[in-house]
C-alpha cells in the first residue's frame, strides 16, 4: 500500500547504463524495459519516480529479487533512499 499524498504524476522510469567507454541513458514506461541489462558487465541505474503505482512496484520485485520488506520500505515516502549492491 501507497503510503503518501494522493498521486498525480505518471511513473517514470529512467534508465543509466555506463562503463569505462560508455554512456546510455533512456527513458521507460515498462519494467521489462530494464530486463536486458539485468545481466551485462557495465553498471546499471534505474531511477524510479513515482511509487505509488503497486503493479509496478510488484513487477520491480519480482524482476530483479528485491526483498518484500524493502519494497515495502520503498512505497513509504518518509524513508530514507536506499542502495543494495549486489555482486555477479
Amino acid at each position: 500500500m501507497y503510503l503518501g499524498e494522493e498521486p498525480t504524476e505518471p511513473v517514470r522510469i529512467t534508465i543509466i547504463d555506463y562503463d569505462e567507454t560508455h554512456l546510455q541513458e533512456e527513458e521507460t514506461q515498462t519494467v521489462a524495459a530494464c530486463v536486458p541489462f539485468i545481466d551485462t558487465e557495465t553498471v546499471t541505474w534505474i531511477q524510479i519516480e513515482g511509487i505509488h503505482e503497486i503493479p509496478i512496484i510488484k513487477e520491480i520485485g519480482e524482476c530483479f529479487r528485491v526483498d518484500p520488506l524493502l519494497l515495502e520500505d520503498m512505497m513509504s515516502p518518509t524513508q530514507l533512499p536506499k542502495i543494495e549492491v549486489t555482486k555477479k
